[in-house]
């Protein structure tokens, strides 16, 4: 009896101990990434002027976005973070309503992170600011700019979320803002909406799980860690450039060409990265254009442009943005492609003059 009693004792001993072991791990996890957040932008001279406090809460909130994959990627909708409003809809922003009031002109800004606003609150997305923009230069308008970005689609499955979703809420107007997630983006994976192996599964669980930390913390590390050593995961590969931009310029010739049916503007931009514009680049800037390769990348991008007499033949417009920053000596992006927000006014300022005589 005793010897059962003594057991209980040990496994219960033990059972305290593993318990305060995990826990001295979970916060000691908790603590190393309040202040590792493991983001790009949280040393960039484009956010300079923002508290550090803000940039963490920023990074924090961009890592707990959850998505879906299927039927194609898109944000879980009723999000509500401290920077960052998913509506009901799954759009980024205040809640609007599927039905469009009489008078209103919609237009729906679609794309990747970029247009989504990784990095940026919700007030300081290329959205945001466009729908300032518009309000100022047309006062009498009713203009409503609604932010369709999700972190991570490209073409094919911005298109996808256009045709089964945008055209139900009735838009007079669609902007296309992308390029870059084309160009990265390996030609066999082109035609997959969502990435659903169990290995990928799992590590979207762990990240974006809100009660233990730990395993997050560890997953981010190892990812910025991999990232910042292995040459071969920042040398782009230019093979199958030409059936890349074939793909990009087949789907957008398709989904122009239901837009028009609809009677509904549609807009393709061709999206400025880091090293497409004619400027000097910030000290932070050249160091991520050299440390990621991005010559041969900015070189193959061209094969884009080119593409675009085509687009223009069944959208709206297909316009070049590559080189939009041209001559601007302040800092743009925090990373390769991601813009800050006096990039984010830049290029909202140049939508707003691109579209103008459609309003």
């Amino acid at each position: 009896m005793s010897v059962q009693v003594s057991l209980k004792k040990q496994f219960f001993f033990g059972l305290i101990l593993i318990i305060i072991l995990l826990s001295v791990i979970e916060i000691s996890a908790r603590v190393y990434d309040f202040y590792n957040p493991n983001c790009k932008f949280i040393d960039s001279d484009v956010h300079k002027d923002i508290s550090l406090d803000l940039k963490r809460q920023i990074c924090f909130d961009n890592t707990d976005i959850k998505f879906e994959e299927n039927p194609y990627r898109h944000n879980v909708p009723n999000q509500q973070m401290s920077t960052i409003t998913i509506n009901q809809f799954g759009f980024r922003g205040s809640d609007i309503s599927l039905e469009k009031e009489i008078g209103t002109y919609r237009i729906f800004l679609v794309g990747g992170s970029s247009v989504f606003g990784v990095g940026t609150i919700d007030e300081e997305t290329i959205p945001s600011h466009l729908q300032i923009e518009l309000e100022s230069r047309f006062p009498n308008k009713n203009i409503q700019v609604i932010n369709a970005g999700v972190p991570g689609i490209h073409s094919y499955t911005e298109s996808m979320l256009i045709e089964n979703k945008i055209f139900d809420f009735d838009p007079d107007m669609i902007i296309v803002y992308d390029g870059w997630n084309d160009i990265q983006r390996p030609f066999d994976k082109y035609y997959i909406p969502g990435e659903f192996n169990e290995i990928n599964n799992y590590i979207r669980w762990i990240v974006k799980n809100d009660v233990i930390k730990t395993g997050k913390v560890i997953l981010k590390s190892y990812f910025s860690w991999k990232q910042d050593n292995f040459e071969i995961d920042r040398n782009f590969d230019a093979t199958l450039i030409e059936e890349k931009v074939g793909s990009w310029k087949k789907t957008w010739i398709k989904t122009c060409e239901v837009s028009k049916e609809k009677k509904i503007d549609m807009l393709i931009l061709l999206q400025p990265i880091l090293g497409s514009s004619d400027r000097n680049l910030s000290e932070h800037e050249l160091s991520n254009f050299e440390f990621y390769h991005l010559s041969k990348l900015t070189e193959q991008y061209k094969n884009y442009y080119e593409s675009l007499t085509d687009l223009n033949d069944h959208c709206s417009e297909a316009i070049d943005f590559r080189n939009l920053f041209d001559g601007y000596d302040e800092a743009i992006f925090f990373d390769e492609v991601h813009t800050g927000n006096l990039g984010n006014k830049i290029i909202s300022e140049r939508i707003s003059h691109a579209i103008q005589h459609y309003l």
